[in-house]
């Protein structure tokens, strides 16, 4: 876990000891050291590190370390000001402080630190025979094509893509331990909602969600009251991108069929609404 990482943590600490509900969004270093992440010049994706759900309000709040990154956090929130209700906070000395009116307020003083080690777990299947890598790339097409899609119907949305090292990876030590995150929040008609993108090449696949998706996913659903809308594109043989259509996780069989990976799947199709 790296100092930054930790930092996150702490505050994320904080705030679930006082009972707000909160998700953490920032970036989670699945391995107890990583020489990718550790000597990488460029910087992650910018976006809020926890949304904190209080009296019946969502709260996108930024985390920092460094008070150079006070104005770029600014621009994010004018850009973004569509989700409307931000919070700044930052760390010093273990120390929490808020941005109030322009000036930073103390909260807390004695923040806790904790590192995480992890134990490493096997290859899955589709690293194992090769297939990982070709399997990210596809699903990353369906993330470019769908935000694509958000820009031509002037969607209103913030994506959680991490862009980090790791996502070159095929071999982290225990990625499972976190939350697995959708790829981002839109909001439509007043209302906030999580999506993800899901590439298909076989209309036999359109709806099917990988089952630890789908219960990660509902979990998230029940702690923040934050539903999360599925994209599924089917994609031809050339890449090129034939129709998208859209599920929510409410709306789950639990009758679990197989991929061909061996991982059970969830099915969404009994309420498909074709987009494109």
């Amino acid at each position: 876990m790296n100092e930054t990482q930790k930092i996150k943590q702490s505050v994320s600490n904080y705030m679930e000891s006082k009972n707000y509900k909160i998700l953490d969004l920032f970036y989670k270093m699945p391995c107890n050291n990583c020489n990718t992440v550790n000597n990488w010049g460029a910087k992650f994706s910018f976006f809020p590190d926890i949304l904190l759900y209080h009296e019946n309000k969502y709260y996108f709040c930024f985390v920092l370390d460094n008070k150079s990154k006070i104005q770029e956090t600014k621009n994010y929130i004018d850009k973004y000001d569509f989700l409307e209700n931000f919070k700044i906070y930052y760390v010093e000395d273990n120390k929490l402080f808020e941005l109030e009116n322009e000036k930073f307020i103390l909260k807390y003083e004695n923040l806790k630190f904790q590192e995480i080690l992890f134990s490493k777990k096997p290859k899955t299947f589709k690293s194992k025979v090769g297939k990982w890598e070709e399997n990210r790339n596809f699903g990353k097409l369906g993330e470019n094509k769908l935000i694509e899609y958000f820009d031509k119907t002037k969607t209103k949305y913030i994506e959680l893509n991490f862009n980090a090292p790791c996502d070159g990876c095929s071999d982290p030590e225990d990625w499972k331990r976190f939350n697995k995150l959708p790829d981002g929040i839109l909001r439509e008609n007043n209302n906030y909602y999580f999506f993800d993108a899901k590439a298909k090449s076989s209309r036999n696949y359109i709806g099917k969600i990988n089952k630890r998706d789908f219960y990660e996913y509902l979990k998230i659903k029940k702690l923040l009251n934050l539903n999360v809308k599925i994209f599924f594109l089917l994609f031809d043989y050339n890449k090129k991108l034939k129709e998208i259509f859209l599920s929510n996780i409410d709306t789950g069989n639990v009758n679990i069929p197989k991929a061909w990976d061996g991982n059970k799947l969830i099915d969404l199709s009994n309420n498909l609404t074709q987009l494109y």
